[in-house]
C-alpha cells in the first residue's frame, strides 16, 4: 500500500492522508518534533561526514557558494546545533507534523542515492529545504505551497525555491511516493538512534549510516 495515492507538482493530490495517519500512528506511535529533529539531525550530519573529501565539489542549485540562502552562506559550517537550529525554523514557521521529518529523509537519501549529489556544508540547508518541501505536499491533504515557505521564511527567494525543488524532483525521477513499509522501517531506525544518544533499549546507537535503512 502506497503511503499516498498521488503526488502532483501542483499540489493538486488525491491522499488517503487521514487513513494512513491513523493507521501509522496507531501502529507505530506518534512521533514528536523534539525527538525527530535530534534524530534526523544526526543523520543529516552523518552524511556530511561521510563526503567529506567531497565538500569542493559543486553542486549546482543546492551550493550555496553560488546560490546563498542567506547573507554569509559561504562561512556555513555543518553542526549538529546549526542543523538542529534549521530544521526548527522550517517546522515551526510552516506548523509542519513530525511526520515530515521521517519522509523527508527518506527523499533526501533517495536522491543522494539516485544522483551525484552529496549533503556538504554548503549544500545541506536547500537539500532539507527542498526535501520538507516534497515531504510537505505528500504528506498532507490541502498542499503547502512554495509561497507559504518564502512568505513565512523571511529573506528566502520563491523563484529560488521554485527552481530547487524542480531540480530535486528531477533528482528524484518524480518518485516522491513513501510506503508505509518504508516509512516504518526509517521510524525505527530513527528510533534506534535516540535510543543510542539516550542510552536507552538494546541499540544503543547514537549514528546514522547514510542509506542504510533502504530506498
Amino acid at each position: 500500500m502506497a503511503l499516498f495515492a498521488k503526488h502532483n507538482i501542483d499540489g493538486d493530490q488525491v491522499s488517503n492522508k487521514s487513513l494512513v495517519d491513523r493507521e501509522l500512528r496507531q501502529t507505530l506511535g506518534s512521533p514528536q518534533n523534539e525527538q525527530m529533529v535530534e534524530a534526523v539531525s544526526c543523520a543529516i550530519i552523518s552524511h556530511v561526514e561521510s563526503c567529506v573529501g567531497q565538500h569542493a565539489t559543486s553542486h549546482g542549485w543546492f551550493d550555496e557558494r553560488a546560490h546563498p540562502f542567506t547573507e554569509g552562506a559561504e562561512l556555513l559550517q555543518a553542526s549538529l546545533g546549526e542543523v538542529q537550529k534549521w530544521l526548527w525554523t522550517i517546522l515551526d514557521g510552516l506548523k509542519l507534523d513530525p511526520e515530515c521529518l521521517i519522509i523527508s529523509l527518506v527523499l533526501l537519501e533517495r536522491a543522494v542515492a539516485k544522483s551525484e549529489l552529496q549533503l556538504t556544508p554548503f549544500t545541506w540547508r536547500p537539500c532539507v529545504l527542498c526535501a520538507l518541501v516534497v515531504a510537505s505536499k505528500t504528506w498532507y491533504d490541502k498542499a503547502i505551497f512554495n509561497i507559504d515557505f518564502s512568505e513565512r521564511l523571511p529573506g528566502y527567494n520563491l523563484s529560488h525555491i521554485n527552481t530547487m525543488e524542480t531540480e530535486f524532483l528531477t533528482l528524484l525521477d518524480y518518485r516522491a511516493t513513501v510506503s508505509m513499509s518504508l516509512y516504518a522501517k526509517y521510524f525505527f531506525a530513527l528510533q534506534d538512534v535516540l535510543n543510542g544518544i539516550n542510552g536507552t533499549g538494546n541499540a544503543r546507537r547514537s549514528t546514522w549510516s547514510p542509506g542504510e535503512s533502504g530506498q
